[in-house]
């Protein structure tokens, strides 16, 4: 910019007659809307009709109103790491084109997770999904909402059912009594694997350490295990994977409990 014949400025950009406005995030990406004072200070506006217009459809989209304010996209804010800033602006999950439908929650979810998406793309309820059948459990009905308030098992035997109680869709009234029995052990067996590892993270000596930390691991190898066969929902997998889990976590315990002379 040029001040009364001086040099030019590097560092002031005229950026004038580009007019303001509102970047509204709609599926299939973002429109900008003046917010007025265009050229000559005339027209350019949308005016208050016109807001009320604009979010009356990001409403219909499923697009959150604040938006406006924060100048969000439909699929969140990845550049912060505050969980309610970063799903604030992402598009309401009724939206075909949001993140978190139920549709597109195991892809949103398996860009971190990847094995448990690999494992879930095993089952047969990932293939119902991939059909549209939006019955099915996903990422959310095991899980909850981001990873919290994680349902009971009871809840879970519950949502299970819906489509395999008596009378349902497939119906297999053995499974969803299963599920709970089965998801209870295996929660029970995770929680106890932390206070074993915090038991081990005590011993001072290096080699008896050394030994207790190999264990540790042949521990946890068939509990991984048993995790995935559950996102693969195969529960005579998660079931065997568990029992061994079970039994090298009773040796382990006892190693702790009487450690040799």
């Amino acid at each position: 910019m040029r001040w009364r014949g001086e040099r030019e400025s590097e560092n002031v950009e005229d950026r004038r007659g580009e007019g303001g406005g509102f970047r509204f995030p709609f599926p299939g990406g973002g429109v900008r809307f003046p917010s007025g004072g265009g050229s000559g200070g005339r027209g350019g506006g949308i005016g208050i009709v016109g807001l009320l217009i604009i979010l009356g459809l990001m409403l219909f989209f499923g697009v959150d109103p604040s938006v406006i304010m924060q100048g969000g996209g439909p699929g969140g804010d990845a550049t912060t790491f505050e969980s309610v800033l970063a799903h604030r602006t992402v598009l309401n999950s009724m939206n075909p084109a949001s993140p978190v439908n139920r549709r597109n929650l195991p892809t949103t979810c398996g860009r971190c997770h990847a094995g448990p998406f690999v494992a879930f793309q095993k089952s047969q309820h990932f293939a119902l999904l991939e059909k549209g059948d939006t019955r099915v459990p996903v990422c959310s009905t095991c899980h909850g909402a981001a990873g919290f308030r994680r349902p009971s098992a009871r809840a879970l035997e519950v949502q299970c059912a819906q489509c395999h109680g008596p009378n349902r869709i497939a119906p297999r009234a053995e499974r969803a009594e299963a599920a709970r029995t089965l998801y209870d052990a295996l929660h029970e067996s995770r929680d106890m694997m932390k206070t074993v590892r915090s038991l081990v993270n005590r011993v001072s000596d290096k080699t008896r350490r050394a030994a207790l930390d190999e264990a540790y691991q042949q521990t946890e190898v068939p509990l991984i295990q048993a995790v995935q066969a559950g996102h693969e929902f195969v529960y005579d997998e998660l079931r065997d994977r568990l029992s061994v889990a079970r039994q090298r976590m009773e040796a382990l315990l006892g190693q702790l409990a009487n450690p040799k002379p």
